[in-house]
């Protein structure tokens, strides 16, 4: 059974705006938060998938990789975009566990994304407990809908690990 759609979106929405608000217009993922739109959410009562948003956005000029009539995007910058919407997404779980941090974050390039191309990135958390949660992403090209990029991301909760993950 489906949660209200639109008061999950409006969650995340205002949670991408906040995070935008509160960083220095100097940060590095900045032109992307400020430019994201949570195009859609959902939360499920199903424990293995807990949340699913699809985020909408213009690739921002900024992550060029070379200068030059390509304009392909950096891939740091695609894995900082994808780190950031499945981060967000992880929000709307039921069993959202904090900030955390990441564990592993996996990106497969599939096509170049070109700045100034309308781009969107369903997200949906997989699985989550008390200490790990994981989350996958594609990344898709909003004119023809061609696949760009995928990726797997964990995060864990350091609180949750204790003092041993300080030590690592």
């Amino acid at each position: 059974m489906a949660d209200d759609s639109e008061q999950t979106r409006r969650l995340l929405q205002d949670s991408i705006d906040g995070y935008g608000r509160s960083m220095p217009t100097t940060n590095f993922d900045n032109p992307f938060v400020i430019s994201t739109i949570v195009a859609s959410a959902m939360t499920e009562s199903d424990t293995n998938r807990t949340a699913k948003a699809t985020y909408a956005f213009i690739v921002p000029a900024t992550y060029v990789n070379n200068p030059g009539p390509e304009r392909t995007t950096h891939g740091g910058a695609i894995a900082t975009f994808m780190d950031n919407c499945t981060s967000i997404t992880l929000i709307a779980s039921k069993r959202y566990f904090g900030q955390g941090v990441t564990r592993n974050l996996n990106v497969t390039y599939f096509q170049p994304v070109i700045a100034g191309e309308e781009v969107y990135v369903e997200t949906e958390v997989l699985s989550i407990n008390r200490r790990v949660a994981t989350i996958q992403a594609a990344m898709r090209r909003q004119s023809d809908g061609a696949f760009l990029a995928m990726c797997i991301h964990e995060k864990m909760n350091p609180e949750r690990v204790g003092s041993r993950a300080s030590s690592l």
